[in-house]
């Protein structure tokens, strides 16, 4: 074995210890509890005991806490599980940024809109056009005398309504028969 090996090998080692090690740490910080006596009182003043206790940094804006009550903590709690109660219901929501040091926000807006219950209700067209200002009728019986739409009839067919008549100045069947797809005039 060279002396190059084994000093790659040495140096992954270390370097896997240490990572190892690191890792403990942090997971030791996270389930570190405290012994947390904070009595019911609003929830910024809270806030502010349980890091306090805890030496732990807990920012929010005052703004979302100051009127908001918070029970009362006498327990052996970790500063996440004691965030998490005097949060309650308050709607607002903790994330951790480090080992040390907690944010208190409202939930994110993520743009979406919400609605009440909407009830929609819709009229197709019917077969006869007079008076809708449609250009064009809802199911019409085809020669399958199956009450199908334009879009499902499997044949060819033009519509030509009242709207459409007045609107394109038809006055006769001939200027129908000409604005028609399909039929030629001679």
């Amino acid at each position: 074995m060279s002396n190059a090996w084994l000093s790659h090998r040495l140096t992954q080692g270390l370097a896997l210890l240490a990572s190892s090690l690191a890792l403990a740490g942090v997971a030791q910080a996270q389930s570190l509890t405290y012994r947390v006596d904070i009595p019911a009182q609003a929830l910024d003043k809270s806030l502010n005991a349980l890091a306090q206790q805890t030496g732990s940094r807990v920012l929010f804006g005052t703004d979302i806490a100051a009127d908001q009550p918070a029970p009362a903590l006498h327990n052996q709690l970790t500063v996440q599980q004691a965030l998490e109660t005097l949060l309650g219901h308050s709607g607002l929501q903790v994330q951790r940024i480090d080992d040390n040091s907690y944010l208190i926000a409202r939930p994110a807006d993520d743009g979406a809109l919400s609605l009440e219950a909407t009830t929609i209700q819709g009229q197709g067209l019917d077969t006869t056009t007079e008076g809708t200002g449609s250009y064009t009728t809802g199911r019409m019986q085809s020669a399958s005398k199956l009450a199908l739409s334009n879009r499902e009839t499997p044949q060819s067919v033009t519509v030509v309504t009242r709207q459409r008549m007045d609107d394109q100045n038809m006055k006769s069947l001939e200027d129908v028969l000409r604005s028609t797809p399909g039929i030629s005039i001679t």
